[in-house]
């Protein structure tokens, strides 16, 4: 399908083990993983439910996942919470959705519980159910390393629990890969009440888009600005924390917490209030003084780049319009 859809959404039954396989096209109306997540949940009887094995779970990505567009890499997870009672939505990073859909998936609807532990393998265009008896009772990591070893390293990726879900920790996550974690809901919980340990994905074929060399242009646009800017640059050198105190020194973020503290110097100060050391509370003025050049020479670079880019919009807008009249012109001349 080439409008960023895989084309296929997969419904599993892991109490009667049996597979159902639609097409995606008359869910398109519902936008983006968590729109199409949302409403596979709310038809499903069985949602009504106290039970956690049987409360029925949904992953889905959306139509910008694997795109290469920045950013569109986030992998809905919808089920009921348990604790609230209320509709629960997480998102979740790393390569999960992007792998899915690669392997012909658009999102999987998982409902009943297993008898053994499972895990759900989504492969060129198909998806099975594999015992899961070797990967039961590891830490996600190990979790990784070993699906490395059976299905290879760079085309996998998987989105399941460990040791906190396999023990129905009412608030345990799911987690992508190594460390990206969907936090919200215990979802969680339901996977090991379902006795389902992951769902893993082997992808190799690219999501098909309509207009392919417009996309690959604004993604490239896209990236440009994104690693001009500020932030990206303080990400880049430092890191999370470099990022906070970055925007935190232009004023943009205030917490009152450990890591900043904005309250200890006068109004007229605030650019040496941003602490460069989170250690013992007190300003570290040469750290901050540091920081603060970076910020400076951040702000020169993108303003540069800033000016490129308009330079460079303008040398366009000129080529479109001269273009037609010099053509004209050597027309008449030669």
């Amino acid at each position: 399908m080439k409008n960023g859809y895989a084309g296929k959404i997969l419904w599993v039954d892991l109490s009667s083990e049996k597979i159902h396989i639609e097409t995606s096209e008359h869910y398109q109306g519902w936008i983006g993983g968590r729109g199409l997540a949302v409403h596979l949940l709310v038809q499903l009887p069985e949602l009504k439910s106290e039970k956690p094995e049987e409360q029925p779970v949904v992953v889905a990505a959306g139509p910008a996942v694997g795109t290469g567009i920045p950013l569109a890499t986030r992998t809905s997870v919808s089920a009921r919470n348990l604790i609230s009672g209320g509709i629960s939505y997480s998102n979740v990073g790393g390569n999960f959705g992007a792998t899915m859909k690669s392997a012909g998936f658009d999102a999987v609807v998982i409902r009943g519980f297993s008898q053994r532990p499972v895990y759900l393998l989504f492969k060129e265009g198909q998806a099975s159910i594999k015992p899961a008896n070797e990967l039961w009772g590891l830490q996600v990591s190990d979790v990784r390393d070993m699906l490395d070893k059976i299905y290879g390293n760079g085309q996998t990726s998987f989105i399941g629990i460990g040791q906190g879900g396999e023990n129905l920790v009412p608030v345990s996550c799911l987690i992508v890969d190594r460390a990206h974690a969907a936090g919200w809901g215990g979802s969680g919980w339901i996977f090991g009440a379902k006795l389902l340990k992951a769902i893993v994905a082997v992808g190799k074929s690219s999501v098909e888009v309509a207009h392919p060399r417009l996309l690959q242009k604004k993604v490239k646009e896209l990236e440009w600005r994104l690693n001009s800017s500020e932030a990206m640059a303080g990400l880049i050198r430092g890191g999370h924390m470099e990022w906070l105190r970055l925007v935190a020194i232009l004023d943009l973020y205030r917490p009152q917490s450990r890591i900043f503290e904005t309250n200890i110097c006068p109004q007229k100060n605030r650019l040496l209030c941003a602490r460069a050391s989170s250690g013992n509370g007190k300003l570290d003025a040469l750290g901050a003084k540091g920081v603060i050049f970076n910020v400076y020479m951040f702000t020169l670079w993108r303003r540069m780049n800033l000016v490129i880019w308009k330079l460079k919009e303008c040398m366009q807008i000129l080529c479109a319009v001269l273009g037609p009249i010099w053509e004209c012109m050597t027309r008449q001349l030669f």
